[in-house]
């Protein structure tokens, strides 16, 4: 009884192995992975330089914790293409972000307060297309920057153009 029943188990999960490896394919495409299936657009571009943008964040906690306050800013995407557009680029590129910790703590920061400081530097290659995209900035999401440059939008101008409202 148990041979006949340790034959039927073992026939039963070679069955059922063999049934899950069995997939079908379709031959009529070449096409192997997603990759094949993304249009990339060809920008051809000429590189105008390197923008290096600095910004320094410094939060105080007075001791005890009573207060607490912060000065300063991080790097921004803004921040970079402001510094391209005076190079006469039309965008960025290669945009790589640091972040610098300059502080230091102890085991008394509670009673005795701190200071931490972080410092943000932001590279980016600021290039110039040969032929400009006719199309900049009439998507969802992005809006044509005073010097004719992609930038994204904020939310209420995202809404304002979902809903039909006047800015």
């Amino acid at each position: 009884m148990k041979k006949t029943f340790l034959v039927a188990a073992v026939l039963l999960a070679s069955i059922a192995l063999l049934t899950v490896g069995c997939t079908t394919t379709d031959l009529t495409t070449n096409k192997t992975g997603w990759s094949d299936y993304a249009e990339i657009a060809v920008k051809d571009f000429d590189p105008v330089g390197v923008v290096r943008v600095t910004s320094k964040e410094v939060f105080r906690v007075e001791p005890f914790g009573f207060k607490k306050s912060s000065t300063g800013s991080k790097v921004t995407y803004d921040m970079l293409i402001a510094e391209a557009v005076k190079l006469g680029a039309h965008d960025i590129i290669n945009v790589r972000i640091d972040v610098a910790n300059k502080s230091s703590s102890s085991p008394f920061d509670f009673f005795t307060g701190s200071t931490k400081e972080i410092e943000y530097i932001g590279t980016a290659l600021a290039i110039k297309y040969k032929n400009p995209p006719e199309q900049a900035g009439r998507h969802f999401g992005a809006r044509l920057g005073d010097s004719e440059i992609l930038r994204s939008a904020d939310v209420s101008s995202a809404i304002q153009s979902l809903f039909g409202g006047k800015k």
